[in-house]
């Protein structure tokens, strides 16, 4: 669905899309190489934590609000959403930061679900409101760092994802005088950035490594005309829908108008053990 109202930080088609777990490991292979096996996470004012014997550095990160400790990579999380950027310069998705999710896993049939249903499964823990609160986890929960967008489609112009890496407002307000890098989508590539601990707390901060971004909406394009030696016909039920939704149709005949198609997932990494 797609919103009708211009001021809400998403304008653009979603849908959510739920990964098996052979797909995630299919994905998780390709994604892997490129990926930090070790995040380090230690709070203001505290050491990084000690690094032991790994075999490649870690990702140092400065976190506040979140257990402190070495984070290793668990997998993809099956929650994931599907956006479409329609070509008409209405769609795009305001500056905004990403925030930490649960790791979720996909039960398929009797081993996963109830009655040989399939269920989402979702890691159960819980975070205080303070930013020197504790945790409350499990071993074996996982929690996300990175945030992946997967494109998979390269056909139009414009629908850039503009990263921003210095500190915006609390707001999401990108800062005048701000480093930008903007990333032209490529179908079949990936862009990974830092996610925010914030979760939703006034008191704790985005932190350095979380990173600022939006999607730009597509350069419109003109209607292509319909071929001269093509038929007449009358539109298809499927068409007469599509052009009720949309507020108009196009020429049975015509090619569809290009469109940004990107899958957004979570990157997991097991919470390191808690105290005893």
């Amino acid at each position: 669905d797609r919103p009708a109202d211009a001021e809400r930080e998403r304008q653009n088609g979603a849908l959510s899309w739920v990964l098996h777990a052979e797909l995630e490991a299919q994905l998780l292979r390709r994604l892997a190489p490129h990926l930090p096996w070790c995040i380090a996470v230690h709070a203001p004012g505290s050491p990084a934590p000690a690094l032991g014997d790994l075999s490649t550095p870690p990702w140092v990160r400065l976190v506040e609000g979140a257990p402190a400790g070495q984070y290793v990579l668990a997998g993809l999380s099956a929650r994931s959403r599907v956006y479409r950027y329609e070509s008409d310069g209405r769609d795009a998705f305001k500056p905004h930061y990403d925030e930490v999710w649960p790791g979720s896993t996909l039960g398929i049939g009797i081993d996963g679900g109830v009655d040989g249903d399939s269920q989402m499964h979702s890691d159960g823990w819980r975070y205080s409101s303070a930013p020197k609160g504790q945790w409350a986890w499990l071993p074996g929960h996982r929690v996300s760092h990175l945030s992946v967008l997967l494109y998979l489609s390269d056909d139009f112009e414009g629908g850039e994802t503009l990263l921003h890496f210095d500190d915006g407002d609390d707001d999401g307000t990108p800062r005048v005088d701000s480093s930008r890098v903007s990333v032209t989508p490529i179908t079949g590539s990936a862009l990974c950035f830092g996610q925010s601990f914030r979760l939703g707390r006034a008191r704790v901060s985005h932190g350095p490594d979380a990173v600022l971004h939006e999607g730009l909406p597509l350069r419109p394009v003109a209607a292509a005309p319909p071929r001269a030696s093509a038929p007449t016909r009358a539109p298809t039920r499927r068409e007469r829908r599509r052009s009720g939704r949309r507020g108009g149709g196009r020429a049975a005949d015509a090619p569809p108008p290009p469109a940004k198609i990107v899958m957004r997932s979570d990157l997991l990494y097991w919470i390191p053990p808690p105290e005893s």
